[in-house]
């Protein structure tokens, strides 16, 4: 019976060993399409599988992050375990991330592939490619919040120098990002206050948040000694998982790099340190500080203003400032009801912003419309103040930077190629065309052209054309450039971004340059030579502007007679018919 057995199960095995050899046989005939399909659905099933697994470890992270949070008191056993919540949380969120980039990379290849190689019409291709990515990175940014809403508000200012679905598709992110609940306020003022009770603090509490932003959510309050106040309040884990959103981002920078053909790695090292800086919101209180000081503003009657800040209500994670009333420099509709003239309005921004940069060397780097609001003056309600909020992100210019930074405007003003190269020295940038094609946004043989359109910065149309751009060139142009000159060109692109929204007649370009050359300008002659010198050099600079503008205005007004009308030529036909409102509307 044993030998029968020993039989019948070496039997088995032989009958197993066979069955091996003839599937694999039979996979050896199979189509490589039938082999590259099962490996896809093994693939799937594990990546199903894992996702599942992912997803409840995720949700029960979560759950035990806010019952962590929600802690009154931590003891050595509460605080050891929050310690390990927080990892866990950072090793899940670092996961999701990458399953999101993993999957935009796909569906960007999907649809290069697609729309683009595939399709008959590459330009509608590429349309339709950008427009399925913009969607894809809107949902992954409001999904995860934080730097990665930093991030989006940051493309959303890049008018003309990216494919404009993208800075349409992130817009929302200035307004409409992620509120936290009032109780988890609370209980983050407490643990930033712990020696004092909530209601020893403040005698009024708004609920309901008045602005939320990427990094921190402001409410409306009344402290207990008397003053109107706005509270802002960072979001408990956005310190704890800064690191991580980093990292995720400089994968998706390399992967870009890599797609492109660039290398922005220094970008990335001077984005980490200021988004250190911009966390501690002590530092934006000293930044505020110091801008109000450089200003001296007698009170508050003056067309500019940078509220009051409150030391003592104010830690790195709470800012207590005063409460402004107003409105976003952007909102057209508000400012015409205050009948303010948005050309007044443009002029304020960029004459303070000039002065802060030429005069003062201390510029802030993030202007953008949910920073500049605007009021009615105090004690003189018929006329507009800017307000100035959000302070932490400046460049503090050494004198040499100022200086050369200064007289880099009024070099391009003058068409001066041996004193822009000469300012780019001090800046350490390399190629000084290639400064100035980015600074301008438009290229450098244009820019030092008689008919320019410098000063027509507000101009839809006025976009680079980045296909045509060396990208290698330009990337050892600005490898070596100093760090204050990178949030100089953003504060930069910002007001341009700004200037475009508010449509205004006021040059930005022409405001900022005339104000860098009386800065040059500010001592006084020591004798008549001196004097006279000084005055032919300005009538000269101002002659240079004026021919620049009158070109600009002269192409911009056939432009617009040609809009309403068709060919100029036309208009000498008596028969000509008038267009009707609509032909107008249209045409506008």
């Amino acid at each position: 019976e044993n030998k029968k057995e020993e039989e019948n199960k070496k039997e088995e095995e032989n009958k197993k060993e066979e069955e091996k050899k003839e599937k694999k046989e039979e996979k050896k005939k199979e189509p490589w399409k039938t082999k590259i399909l099962q490996f896809i659905k093994k693939a799937l099933k594990r990546l199903a599988k894992m996702m599942i697994i992912l997803y409840i470890a995720s949700w029960g992270i979560h759950y035990a992050s806010n019952y962590m949070y929600s802690l009154e008191e931590f003891n050595t056993v509460t605080a050891a375990l929050d310690k390990v919540v927080k990892v866990a949380a950072q090793i899940d969120r670092l996961l999701r991330a990458e399953m999101k980039l993993i999957k935009l990379v796909g569906v960007y290849l999907f649809a290069k592939i697609y729309y683009v190689t595939l399709g008959e019409d590459r330009e509608k291709g590429m349309e339709k490619l950008h427009e399925r990515l913009a969607k894809e990175i809107y949902a992954v940014f409001i999904e995860f919040g934080g730097v990665y809403v930093k991030f989006g508000q940051e493309v959303s200012m890049m008018h003309n120098l990216i494919p404009d679905v993208y800075v349409q598709a992130m817009k929302p992110l200035q307004d409409e990002v992620r509120e936290i609940d009032f109780e988890q306020v609370k209980r983050l003022i407490r643990h930033q206050f712990p020696n004092q009770k909530f209601e020893d603090l403040f005698m009024e509490f708004d609920e309901k948040p008045i602005a939320a932003a990427s990094l921190a959510q402001v409410h409306r309050a009344k402290l207990v000694t008397g003053e109107d106040v706005a509270v802002k309040v960072q979001y408990h884990d956005v310190g704890s998982f800064y690191t991580g959103d980093l990292f995720i981002q400089r994968i998706a920078t390399w992967i870009t790099d890599k797609i492109n053909g660039t290398n922005n790695n220094d970008q990335m090292d001077h984005m980490e340190r200021e988004l250190k800086r911009e966390l501690d919101f002590l530092h934006e209180l000293k930044n505020g500080q110091q801008a109000a000081d450089n200003f001296a503003f007698k009170g508050d009657s003056e067309n500019f203003y940078i509220p009051k800040f409150y030391k003592d209500y104010s830690t790195s994670n709470i800012l207590t400032m005063e409460y402004i009333d107003g409105c976003k420099i952007n909102n057209l509709e508000q400012l015409a009801k205050w009948k303010f003239s948005v050309d007044d309005v443009a002029t304020i921004l960029y004459e303070r912003t000039s002065e802060m940069a030429f005069d003062h060397g201390f510029i802030h780097a993030d202007p953008h419309p949910g920073n500049v609001f605007v009021r009615p003056r105090p004690g003189a309600p018929h006329k507009p103040q800017l307000v100035l909020l959000d302070h932490g992100l400046y460049a503090k210019l050494p004198d040499d930077l100022r200086h050369a930074y200064t007289k880099f405007w009024k070099c391009v003003v003058n068409k001066d190629d041996e004193g822009i190269k000469e300012c780019c020295d001090v800046f350490q940038v390399t190629d000084h065309k290639a400064f100035t094609t980015i600074f301008m946004m438009q290229s450098y043989a244009e820019a030092m052209s008689v008919d320019s359109d410098l000063l027509k910065d507000d101009n839809k149309n006025k976009k680079i054309n980045f296909e045509e751009v060396d990208h290698s060139e330009m990337e050892q142009a600005f490898k070596n450039m100093r760090e204050e000159m990178m949030m100089v060109l953003r504060s930069n692109f910002i007001l341009t971004s700004i200037n475009f929204e508010l449509n205004s007649s006021v040059s930005r370009f022409n405001t900022m340059a005339r104000s860098a050359y009386l800065h040059t300008t500010k001592q006084k002659a020591k004798d008549w030579k001196t004097y006279f010198n000084n005055l032919w050099e300005y009538y000269q600079f101002e002659w240079e502007l004026f021919k620049t503008s009158l070109v600009s205005r002269g192409l911009a007004t056939l432009l617009y007679l040609y809009s309403f009308y068709g060919n100029p030529m036309d208009l000498m036909k008596m028969d000509k018919e008038k267009p009707t409102n609509k032909q107008k509307e249209e045409a506008f």
